[in-house]
């Protein structure tokens, strides 16, 4: 997903989150439940809220280049009915585009007798939320299901900047994303020891993104944003264009 501008994988990033994928179906968090399959919320005894924040850092190999962030990582709200069914929502980020890289070196060029120095700049910041519904039903004592309705929405804003001589040439563009997921698992206990867990995944709407790209502008004032009011007009400004 990287390779193809959407960002880093949320759900593949650190040990913790490698581990979780090995164990995501079967029972981790408590006797009888995991968090990511619905299908045994039932089990649950009391109505379980979990926030968690976690970090990450990307670094290249000798070299000082860096770069590192930190947000919400899972929000997580269930309700166990009855020991029958169960509803809950989460909350958690399904790709990260935070990214900001300076050019180390500065480029220099000559025109006619006059020396230019520049260096070049790119950041990105924004990715891509999922928003999940689910529920979940026991039939018997070996058969329950889970359903998941999940929406990705997000956007991501880009800004390549040339620092010419004292002044910023920007271009900037914004991406919004949307789609819909859906996950049916299942649960069924052979016996008290053997239990078989699966999940299938349907893509309802792919993930597509709108791009905005908007024009190159001089930014005078350096405050990195397009300026139309005065006295920061940047160029060029709206009587410009």
């Amino acid at each position: 997903m990287n390779a193809l501008g959407v960002g880093h994988y949320y759900h593949n990033q650190g040990l913790n989150n490698a581990m979780d994928g090995i164990i995501e179906l079967s029972p981790s968090f408590k006797s009888k439940v995991s968090l990511s399959n619905p299908s045994t919320w039932h089990n649950l005894k009391f109505t379980f809220l979990s926030l968690s924040y976690g970090g990450n850092e990307n670094s290249i190999n000798k070299s000082s280049i860096s770069n590192g962030y930190s947000s919400i990582s899972n929000a997580i709200w269930v309700v166990p009915i009855k020991s029958m069914s169960s509803f809950g929502m989460s909350l958690s980020p399904y790709a990260d585009q935070r990214i900001a890289l300076v050019d180390q070196d500065t480029s220099i060029f000559q025109v006619f007798d006059t020396t230019y120095n520049y260096t070049r700049s790119f950041d990105r910041s924004g990715g891509i939320l999922s928003f999940k519904i689910g529920t979940s039903y026991k039939v018997n004592k070996s058969i329950a299901f889970g359903y998941y309705y999940g929406i990705l929405f997000g956007s991501s804003r880009k800004h390549e900047s040339i620092y010419f001589d004292g002044s910023a040439i920007i271009q900037s563009d914004r991406i919004r994303y949307n789609g819909i997921l859906n996950d049916i698992f299942l649960t069924l206990s052979i016996r008290e020891d053997i239990k078989v867990f699966s999940q299938y995944t349907h893509t309802v709407k792919p993930l597509e993104g709108a791009l905005e790209q908007k024009h190159l502008f001089d930014d005078l004032n350096g405050n990195g944003y397009h300026d139309y009011s005065p006295p920061y007009y940047d160029f060029p400004y709206p009587g410009q264009c």
